[in-house]
Order: C-alpha cells, then structure tokens, then sequence
C-alpha cells in the first residue's frame, strides 16, 4: 500500500525540471547564495567559465611555433590530430575532413569541458 502512494506522488516533470532548471543563485558551501544578475544564470556562467577556459588554453597556453611540443600543447595536439585523423578526414574526405577540423575540435573541446565542469558539485542545481 505505501509503495501504491509513493508511485503516486511522484512526478515524472518535476523530477526532470528540478534537474534542468536554469538557477539563478550560485549555492556555495558554508556561504549565503550568490544571486546571479538577471542576464546571468548558472548554466550561462557555465558557458561563461569554459569558453574562457577554452580561449586561454589555445590562445595563451597552446604553443603552435614549437618544434617539439610539450605540456599542455602536447595534449591538445594529441586530441586535435585524433579528430582530424580518425573523425573527419575519414568522414568528410581529405579536402573538407581538414577545412572542417576547426569547428569538430571546438564543438569536442566545448561539451568536454561543460561535462566536466557539470560534475563537479558547486555547479550543482539547487535543491528546493
């Protein structure tokens, strides 16, 4: 009987909107909420956060005129020719695999790092 009141107090749409809603308070531990400004949410500053991420790390960091690339350059070489080598350039043809490289390895590096950053607990939704 009580598994018969549980199964109908829950909702389907709540749950799911209570784990994709779009906050507009930055919950830290041991501190008060931060109230985001009203073009600001918490997956904007998600947004925000690894577009910066991702522009010092291939403007700053990444080092092109290397002859031989080292720390972090080296990564980013690694998964830049894995995406050119095996995703677009067998795909797309050699012609439009490389012209095309740019936009795959911005669209891989993107939801990357927002994955990552989603994982971690301070960019958690609230919880009402």
């Amino acid at each position: 009987m009580q598994a018969s009141a549980h199964a109908e107090s829950f909702q389907l749409d709540q749950y799911i909107i209570h784990h994709v809603r779009d906050s507009k308070e930055w919950h830290l531990p041991f501190l008060s909420p931060i109230h985001l400004p009203g073009f600001l949410s918490l997956h904007a500053l998600m947004l925000v956060l690894i577009s910066g991420v991702l522009i010092y790390l291939f403007c700053v960091a990444y080092r092109k005129n290397d002859r031989v690339p080292t720390g972090v350059t080296n990564a980013l070489e690694f998964f830049v020719q894995f995406i050119r080598d095996e995703i677009a350039v067998p795909h797309l043809g050699a012609k439009d695999g490389i012209k095309y490289t740019p936009l795959f390895c911005m669209l891989f590096f993107f939801i990357l790092g927002l994955n990552i950053i989603g994982q971690i607990p301070l960019f958690a939704a609230a919880t009402a």
